[in-house]
């Protein structure tokens, strides 16, 4: 994963000034556009922008395709496909997040880190968001990769929607010493930056406070 991530810092710097750059000619919209294009569209709009003209329309393609990757963001996944597949006793154990009663105020997941926490949350969706993280909260995001890892060093627990035993974030929580849930399925929805939440890492559940 390190030597697979060491490239994309300055390929997504070049890729942004290309963006500009088609952005200053009237191709795009702003200059994260570029990544809404592929490569073809890419080498088209580079041409035309070497003889300094614009391809108009790509601004709406791209606002177009943006939009639908919003959508489907908000769209969460089911545990199984299909859906009653979870009955089978031997599908059941392999199942990454749990379905959740929405109307309460407690949600289960597996128990992957021991201890007990209440502490605020930081819900953070993407690397776009890890500014948001403070310390002393309890990371609450859909899973982890190694790119997350400096994170734990303010966290005081974690939950996620998705996860196992074996996850990533299960097992540098542990490593940490922070009470962690993961699986809960729809915690990143249901739980608000800066609300209050009891992580308990021994029997799987976190409960969510009320706003005061």
């Amino acid at each position: 994963m390190y030597y697979l991530y060491m490239a994309w810092p300055p390929l997504r710097r070049l890729a942004l000034e290309l963006g500009q750059r088609l952005t200053d000619v009237g191709t795009l919209n702003s200059r994260d556009d570029i990544f809404y294009l592929v490569m073809t569209e890419v080498k088209q709009a580079a041409s035309a922008h070497a003889n300094n003209e614009a391809i108009p329309e790509l601004k709406a393609l791209t606002a177009e395709r943006f939009e639908l990757r919003e959508a489907r963001r908000r769209l969460h996944p089911p545990g199984t496909v299909p859906f009653d597949a979870s009955d089978d006793p031997s599908v059941k154990f392999k199942e990454t997040q749990a379905v959740n009663d929405p109307n309460s105020d407690t949600m289960t997941g597996v128990p992957v880190s021991p201890g007990t926490i209440t502490a605020p949350a930081s819900l953070i969706n993407s690397p776009a968001e890890f500014d948001q993280m403070r310390p002393g909260t309890i990371l609450v995001c859909p899973q982890t990769n190694p790119a997350w890892t400096p994170l734990f060093a303010h966290a005081a627990g974690l939950v996620t929607d998705m996860g196992g035993i074996l996850g990533h974030g299960s097992i540098v929580a542990r490593e940490y010493g922070i009470p962690a849930v993961v699986g809960t399925g729809t915690s990143t929805q249901r739980i608000k930056h800066g609300q209050m939440v009891t992580v308990d890492g021994d029997v799987g559940t976190v409960k969510l406070h009320e706003d005061e």
